[in-house]
């Protein structure tokens, strides 16, 4: 069984809420909050809570952010499949997030360094990071908290912002798939300036 560290978590987009749902009935965690902003994903997600039958621990909410989340209602948050922008903003907009009691698990779909370096900028320690690989495209997955401490020397190591830190188990191919992917990106920036 996976153990994250968490018995609470907050799934901020949740869409048809099959994370929620995975961790729930497999005892990950004890209760998940099931975020999305829009109506329609939220409806999904609601019928999926009935169809499994797990109302009892996940709540759906209908939440620009983490606006309809108290503090006291997560350990762990969660945000996948979605910008490293709105990402910001979210972290940005929830200042209960600066407590090294709570961790955030982060898939963001573009601009990773923009993440990296708000991450550091703002005392928030990237634990780890993991590579997954699905249909060719390349996504990283970060677990990150809050340290309270200055973090800004990684500001200064421009190949942890565009490459990150992975674990000796990623994959060789999915390491190659990621940096190649990056080293386009630094062009695209570096052409883009002159």
């Amino acid at each position: 069984m996976v153990d994250l560290g968490t018995k609470h978590l907050v799934d901020v987009g949740t869409d048809h809420a099959y994370l929620p749902i995975y961790l729930v009935e497999n005892g990950i965690v004890e209760s998940c909050i099931a975020l999305d902003r829009l109506t329609g994903p939220l409806l999904n997600a609601k019928k999926n809570i009935q169809k499994y039958g797990v109302e009892a621990s996940i709540s759906p909410r209908l939440s620009e952010g983490l606006s309809k989340v108290s503090p006291n209602e997560a350990d762990t948050v969660v945000m996948a499949g979605i910008g490293s922008e709105n990402i910001v903003n979210i972290i940005e907009q929830a200042p209960w997030l600066k407590n090294p009691k709570k961790s955030l698990v982060l898939q963001p779909m573009t601009k990773e360094e923009l993440l990296r370096v708000y991450l550091a900028k703002n005392s928030f320690l990237v634990e780890k990071e993991e590579l997954c690989v699905e249909s060719k495209k390349v996504y990283v997955v970060f677990k990150a908290i809050f340290c309270n401490k200055d973090l800004s020397y990684f500001l200064n190591d421009s190949q942890y912002i565009f490459f990150g830190k992975f674990s000796k188990s990623t994959n060789n191919t999915d390491s190659r798939l990621y940096i190649n992917k990056q080293i386009a990106r630094a062009r695209k920036i570096l052409r883009n300036k002159n």
